[in-house]
């Protein structure tokens, strides 16, 4: 497993990252992209424009927490257990999910993390995994760097969410017409807020991104 680090800072509307990103040449299909960065900088934006313009496989542990949850299996309920009484889902999980999602997963396209790993232990299971189990790919990672925290709460303030668990779209409300009815474009869920995204949890996810930020990403570019 091979593993290369970039750094791009983000403006506002993330054109800069999102075209760096979609000039880039074509990679080996066995290549994963991981997307670190604080919550708001544009991780799920990005993932969006590989998925459409790239062709990319997408890789969302959230979206595996909640789809088994929804499913209602064992794994989910425990997912769920852990996440009404600690407010996190154990790594062991998280990485027993993402290693099966790649043996399941194995085509001839690139595949992005999004969201994943946010803490160094994350990141050294998922390493150790890769080695043992997926050795044929080579890792990319990219950093999205936002100074400004205020403008990262206020993007998340205005984000609204497909309640549709196998669609999870995202919307933002300033980009919305006053004339829109409130539902998912793609799959006609109603949009919602998700609880997290509530000022005094973002700001206490965001205390979390700086406490783990600095030894994830110096790990990440050893």
């Amino acid at each position: 497993m091979k593993s290369i680090c970039q750094r791009i800072v983000v403006l506002n509307i993330l054109a800069i990252a999102c075209t760096l990103f979609c000039s880039l040449s074509c990679y080996a299909s066995r290549t994963i992209f991981i997307v670190l960065g604080a919550p708001g900088a544009g991780k799920g934006t990005l993932t969006e424009q590989c998925i459409k313009q790239l062709g990319f496989q997408e890789l969302s542990t959230g979206k595996l927490c909640r789809q088994e949850i929804a499913l209602g299996s064992e794994k989910g309920k425990l997912i769920n257990q852990f996440s009404m009484s600690t407010g996190m889902t154990p790594d062991y999980i998280i990485v027993e999910m993402v290693e099966t999602w790649l043996a399941t997963h194995q085509e001839d396209r690139p595949v992005i993390f999004d969201g994943y790993p946010r803490t160094k232990h994350q990141a050294e299971l998922l390493t150790q995994v890769l080695k043992e189990k997926f050795p044929e790919y080579t890792v990319r990672v990219f950093l999205l760097s936002v100074s400004d925290h205020e403008e990262l709460i206020k993007r998340i303030a205005n984000r609204l969410v497909c309640e549709n668990k196998t669609c999870q779209a995202v919307y933002n409300r300033e980009f919305l017409k006053n004339s829109h009815n409130g539902h998912c474009d793609a799959c006609g869920g109603y949009l919602i807020t998700r609880p997290d995204d509530q000022e005094h949890i973002v700001r206490e996810r965001l205390r979390s991104f700086d406490q783990h930020n600095l030894k994830l990403s110096l790990f990440m570019k050893a």
